[in-house]
């Protein structure tokens, strides 16, 4: 008897653990992100659209937003909130030579979406 109701307390407390690293799960995304974090993200989208268009995107190297900044510009397009960026890019589609690439991206209900060029303009 004393040896189901020791079972019964664990299956208790592991529940309880489960729920509460459920709620703070949900808590955690759900909770707004810093400009930082949403450029940030905005930049890693631009890269996977820019890849798409690439013959070969394993190849490609992008400057990063944390050793290279001043290699990036990257803001808010004022018409619409999407997030437009210029930067460089290297890969065998083009031998070893840097080009520059734009891209304008929003996120829309949890998506993110082209909203203008992303390509290689150079």
């Amino acid at each position: 008897m004393e040896h189901s109701r020791k079972n019964k307390r664990i299956k208790q407390w592991c529940l309880g653990c489960l729920g509460l690293l459920i709620v703070g799960a949900a808590i955690f995304a759900l909770w707004p992100k810093s400009e930082q974090q949403k450029r940030a993200e905005a930049y890693r989208m631009g890269q996977k659209f820019l890849r798409a268009t690439l013959k070969a995107p394993d190849t490609a190297k992008f400057p990063s937003l944390t050793r290279d900044p001043g290699s990036i510009m990257l803001g808010i397009y004022p018409p619409d909130g999407s997030y437009e960026m210029v930067a460089w890019v290297e890969a065998e589609d083009f031998g070893a030579i840097q080009k520059k690439w734009r891209c304008r991206l929003k996120k829309t209900w949890g998506r993110w979406h082209v909203t203008g060029p992303c390509r290689i303009f150079e």
